[in-house]
């Protein structure tokens, strides 16, 4: 006993402004924490999204070895003859879904060249796929309707492009261009 109290009397519960605080400090951490949960969520949708669109590259280009690619190549041809990467999701005979469920469409240019349209990519994520396109082969890429050279484009080229397309929406559309060969 300490001055005639037992331990226990000096023992008491939390009072309500100690509650309010650690709610407060808990609200704080979780504003924090769960923005770059989701933001590292993006990342590895967006890997994911440019591997798959790599592995599809490749196969068309395993296909057209030493052939131009037609003008015809499209959605269709591209499912019937298993040149999309097998985690893209297909419905009916011509749609193919990207990672982020925006549509992809994939058309061949005369002289063995091709674009690839994709929409539906989360506006804060923009500018790093469009940043990881340029490893694909692609010389052009539009950001909505800004076009950019990629030989002649910076990171800030692309984030005003990405914020330029987002306007109020949520998602940009982006068309990656391939060169002739």
């Amino acid at each position: 006993m300490v001055n005639g109290k037992s331990k226990l009397q000096n023992q008491r519960g939390a009072t309500f402004i100690e509650i309010i605080i650690y709610i407060s400090l808990l609200g704080i951490f979780l504003g924090i924490v769960i923005p770059l949960l989701t933001g590292g969520k993006d990342t590895a949708t967006v890997n994911l999204e440019v591997t798959q669109m790599r592995s599809s590259l490749d196969r068309i280009d395993n296909r057209y070895f030493g052939e131009p690619i037609t003008d015809d190549l499209d959605n269709e041809q591209m499912i019937d003859g298993k040149l999309i990467a097998a985690s893209y999701r297909t419905s009916g005979s011509s749609i193919i879904y990207n990672q982020f469920d925006g549509l992809v469409e994939v058309n061949g240019v005369s002289e063995n060249g091709l674009t690839w349209s994709t929409e539906g990519i989360p506006s804060d994520v923009c500018v790093e796929f469009v940043q990881q396109g340029r490893q694909l082969g692609f010389l052009d890429v539009a950001v909505g309707g800004t076009s950019l050279q990629y030989s002649q484009t910076n990171v800030s080229d692309i984030t005003d492009a990405c914020v330029g397309a987002a306007g109020t929406s949520d998602t940009v559309d982006i068309v990656f261009t391939r060169p002739n060969a």
